[in-house]
């Protein structure tokens, strides 16, 4: 087998087992956390909103903000959930 197949071979197999454990790590958290919990489901909230304004052909200014503005607050709760993520993996579960 040529290196590049073992090398993506290798890369799709770390990255299936890393979507695994990210979505085991997840669903521990969603049920240990409530603070996690609580930004899953504020980050879903922004998700559909931000769904809602990308469906529409055009948007207000008002709107061009708010999508703006949920992007923003959708990145900082992803972020702060990684960080809780990352503290409960380096305590050990």
């Amino acid at each position: 087998m040529p290196a590049i197949a073992v090398t993506l071979t290798f890369a799709l197999m770390f990255r299936e087992g890393f979507e695994m454990a990210f979505t085991q790590v997840d669903s521990i958290l969603r049920q240990q956390d409530e603070e996690y919990r609580r930004l899953v489901e504020k980050h879903q909230s922004f998700k559909a909103r931000l769904k809602e304004l990308q469906g529409k052909l055009f948007l207000t200014e008002e709107e061009k903000f708010e999508e703006v503005n949920l992007k923003k607050q959708k990145l900082q709760i992803k972020d702060r959930m990684e960080a809780i993520a990352r503290r409960r993996r380096e305590a050990g579960f």
